[in-house]
């Protein structure tokens, strides 16, 4: 199916609504490098708030998340990807109780990362994140 700039805009914010995010802005990805990277980023003034997710085990291929100047918490989810989460989270970053079983496509700056009930130590969560040249600002909790 193809979808024009418009239509996919309007699946972008159809999606948001249904999760009930709000505040967010949807902006045209303009460093996009390959056909596989969404068209869209989306940036939230605030919080995003989708604990228990259970829709997909990832988001939509058409998903992701730039900048949330909030929390950013899918905890209790069915996820067990990061594609399409934010690139940088002001405040805390909670994947606790999810089904995540990687940490590649985790943000690139948080303030404190929350994995409680999750298979990663402390130790494992801060090498693999310094690793892959992103930053935890704060302290991780597991």
């Amino acid at each position: 199916m193809i979808i024009d700039s418009f239509g996919m805009y309007k699946v972008i914010e159809e999606w948001l609504i249904a999760n009930n995010i709000t505040n967010y802005k949807i902006i045209k990805n303009a460093e996009r490098q390959n056909p596989k990277e969404p068209k869209y980023i989306i940036d939230v003034s605030g919080d995003v708030n989708i604990i228990g997710y259970n829709k997909e085990s990832e988001f939509p291929s058409y998903i992701k998340f730039g900048k949330i100047s909030g929390n950013f918490i899918c905890s209790y989810s069915r996820l067990t990807s990061m594609r399409g989460f934010p690139e940088t989270v002001d405040k805390n970053f909670d994947i606790s109780f999810s089904h995540i079983t990687s940490l590649e496509d985790a943000p690139t700056e948080v303030n404190n990362f929350v994995a409680c009930g999750l298979p990663f130590t402390e130790q494992q969560i801060r090498e693999k994140i310094q690793e892959m040249k992103k930053q935890i600002k704060g302290k991780v909790y597991c």
